[in-house]
């Protein structure tokens, strides 16, 4: 089968679904991604089947059936997961079926307590191997002083065996990739000469040329974040072997 990746924390709006369509789908070729959330799960139309956690086994079902096929993304909505957790938790060995899980978390202190509180029950109540479990730091603002800030989690975690594979920026760039419907690495791909000269050009015919040059700069912070995304990808350690 080919492998199953896994994105959960007990806290919401920390970028899983972001990380999702940023860090994992352009990486992994054909991968299929199940939502399990009951409200807007963050995705458009045709990127993503979505479920609720109530359908539990039927989840599970869908999700081994794809993996068959292809590798499979599962992104669980922080308004599922104890759900989808609790039912979890009534398979013996269900976490054999999954190669990765990955936690991200922000600087925020409650969502580190839940991140920890998320570690503690993949491990002791669903019977992940911490080995299969990566952090990774989201929304980082900048010059914000990471070991300081968490330091009390990197060191909890590392306890249980758990270990941050990078970080990634607080960045509006990624917000306005999404309005676009495109990705970092699709966004990086516009030309900055092109939106240069497109900016010139309604300048000169007194027409207001904000957008063009904040897109222009939006293109120009993808460039970079994607140079970082490759890289943290890589750090995953995820094969997309069968």
């Amino acid at each position: 089968m080919y492998p199953i990746v896994m994105l959960c924390s007990f806290s919401g709006n920390i970028g899983k679904s972001t990380l999702t369509k940023n860090l994992l789908s352009p990486y992994i070729p054909g991968a299929k991604i199940f939502a399990v959330e009951d409200v807007n799960a963050g995705y458009n139309q045709g990127e993503a089947v979505q479920l609720s956690a109530e359908r539990t086994q039927a989840i599970l079902e869908l999700v081994i059936e794809a993996s068959l096929s292809s590798p499979v993304l599962v992104d669980v909505g922080a308004s599922n997961v104890s759900n989808f957790f609790a039912a979890l938790a009534e398979y013996d060995g269900v976490n054999e079926f999954i190669a990765k899980v990955i936690v991200p978390t922000e600087p925020s202190e409650k969502v580190q307590t839940d991140t920890l509180s998320t570690l503690h029950y993949l491990i002791e109540k669903l019977g992940f191997d911490s080995g299969k479990i990566v952090l990774v730091l989201n929304k980082i603002p900048a010059k914000l002083p990471v070991d300081t800030v968490f330091g009390n989690l990197l060191s909890s975690a590392a306890e249980l065996g758990v270990f941050a594979v990078g970080q990634l920026p607080l960045s509006e760039t990624f917000q306005i990739a999404a309005s676009m419907q495109k990705t970092i690495q699709e966004l990086a791909l516009l030309s900055p000469q092109t939106l240069l000269l497109e900016s010139a050009a309604l300048a000169q015919s007194g027409e207001d040329p904000k957008a063009k040059v904040r897109l222009l700069l939006a293109v120009a912070s993808a460039k970079k974040l994607k140079v970082r995304l490759d890289d943290l990808f890589v750090k995953l350690g995820i094969s997309i072997d069968f």
